[in-house]
């Protein structure tokens, strides 16, 4: 769940540590496809999102190291999503329960 919403919408924290999405045991998120103006728009940005796709890729060597992808920096794949609804457990009798 974590790696989806972080391509989705291309956040991803520079610390390992720091939360961004939730995902306890049965909990809900909502990803929603960020508007554009028009569909010529779409399409440009379909086309340039196809350009910047992985220049380089993972090392074996080189575990921790993550590969510069077109998808980060808050751009989210085809476009971008945003998250609406973030891991919510409001529907759970106890709550939210063995979170990452």
């Amino acid at each position: 769940m974590i790696c989806i919403g972080r391509a989705l919408t291309g956040r991803m924290p520079e610390k390992e540590e720091e939360e961004d999405f939730n995902c306890g045991t049965c909990s809900l998120s909502v990803f929603k496809r960020r508007k554009t103006t028009n569909e010529t728009s779409e399409a440009d940005a379909r086309k340039e999102q196809e350009k910047e796709e992985v220049v380089e890729g993972w090392d074996e060597r080189q575990p921790d190291h993550i590969p510069r992808v077109a998808w980060r920096n808050g751009k989210g794949i085809m476009g971008g999503w945003e998250c609406t609804v973030n891991g919510d457990c409001s529907h759970l009798t106890n709550g939210e329960e063995r979170s990452w």
